[in-house]
């Protein structure tokens, strides 16, 4: 017999024990780590048991994410495993699919997750939909800006201040996930590499790890670097160009970042080995769980729609297939998002749960998805909806990888 469900406090233990396989955890620090997580909750932990032995599992970690002006509910997905005597039984996907219906039921409008293996999760519903630049600057040179002297190292009571710069810099940014007090101390709690600037107010801040290439020299790896101003960015540049036995400085950030180019100049070399790279990584799929649900978290971004088109979701990887058709209508200013039944020679856009993800998101505009043939618009519902679904370029910080 088979069965998903929400894990028993017995059977943590054996959860566990599955991702130390799956991850190539050692078990003992795991384990601390696994009861520490602030976020613990045995409603979120997953599993597929079979004949009374847990054999799959995931954990489900709610956070809400900036799409657009839109600030969205997620269930981003990790620690996705199965024990290794079980495999390529189709026991993930099961569970994959089961939390989907599971999430749906709650209201969950889209769900997130940080994938191993895309074509995988691509098979379940998910696609690609955002992803994030590495610069990488080799050997770099001391940047000497005067403005070093007003960083310093961040404690704990600059949480706050902290936050509070963040949230002015992640609003509307899409991929930026909302931090309240608990999300930003486990994030101090995890990264020991946290400095800031501060003129008069706390004005930029750096969150890094260093990662040994060797016993003597290091990668300075910037996780999140955040600016209100140029002095600021001078600062923190001077920073982090003044540690100790660097053999390179990685920067991650969103495509475009201004950070990432002033780095670039200010530390890269001009000779062969030493000039900066920069690469596009793929990040975060997205995937639709409830397709109203979303849209009504999305009715910011209709804003101004004028006429009325009726959108057609189809998830034919859960079981039994969702069907989900909701109307958006508006007469210029604000929209109204309604489930109903298409009409009969209505202007209409179809597509499955992935394309319409990507849209959603902002991975894809609706025009990509329309032109790469993964979405169908009829009767011209593109000249109405087109504007309210571009592409917005989205990027999950690292942080907040789940």
């Amino acid at each position: 017999m088979i069965e998903t469900r929400a894990v028993r406090t017995e059977e943590l233990d054996a959860m566990l024990e599955i991702m130390c396989a799956a991850f190539e955890l050692t078990p003992g620090p795991a384990r601390e780590l696994f009861f520490r997580d602030p976020f613990f909750n045995v409603e979120n932990k997953r599993v597929l048991v079979a004949d009374g032995r847990v054999v799959s599992c995931l954990t489900v970690a709610d956070a809400f994410v900036w799409i657009g002006p839109a600030l969205v509910p997620v269930a981003g997905l990790a620690g996705v495993a199965t024990h290794p005597d079980f495999r390529r039984r189709g026991f993930a996907r099961r569970l994959l699919c089961d939390t989907v219906a599971h999430l749906r039921g709650r209201g969950t409008p889209l769900s997130a997750l940080i994938p191993c293996s895309p074509s995988f999760y691509r098979r379940a519903g998910w696609e690609r939909a955002a992803g994030h630049a590495r610069t990488l600057i080799p050997y770099p040179r001391r940047a000497d800006f005067a403005e070093v002297r007003q960083v310093r190292p961040a404690i704990d009571s600059d949480r706050n201040a902290i936050g509070r710069l963040y949230d002015r810099w992640a609003r509307g940014r899409t991929g930026c996930c909302k931090r309240d007090e608990r999300r930003w101390r486990a994030l101090f709690d995890r990264v020991k590499g946290r400095a800031l600037h501060c003129g008069d107010r706390v004005d930029g801040y750096v969150l890094y790890e260093f990662r040994e290439d060797t016993e003597a020299h290091r990668v300075l790896r910037i996780l999140e670097l955040v600016a209100e101003t140029d002095a600021a960015l001078r600062g923190l540049a001077a920073f982090l160009s003044a540690q100790k036995d660097l053999v390179a400085v990685e920067h991650n950030g969103p495509p475009g970042d201004p950070a990432a180019a002033a780095l670039a100049c200010w530390l890269g070399g001009d000779e062969s080995g030493c000039r900066p790279v920069t690469e596009w990584l793929h990040g975060a799929m997205f995937r639709v769980v409830g397709f109203e649900a979303a849209l009504r978290c999305l009715a910011p971004c209709l804003q101004g729609l004028d006429g009325t088109v009726d959108l057609i979701c189809r998830d034919s990887w859960t079981s039994p297939p969702v069907t989900e058709a909701v109307r958006i209508s508006g007469g210029g200013g604000s929209a109204t998002v309604e489930a109903a039944p298409a009409r009969r020679g209505s202007m209409r856009i179809e597509g499955d749960s992935g394309a319409w993800a990507a849209v959603l998101a902002g991975c894809w505009s609706l025009e990509d998805a329309a032109a790469l043939n993964r979405l169908h618009v009829l009767g011209g519902a593109d000249w109405v909806a087109s504007p309210h679904f571009p592409r917005r370029n989205p990027c999950l910080p690292l942080p907040d990888h789940f």
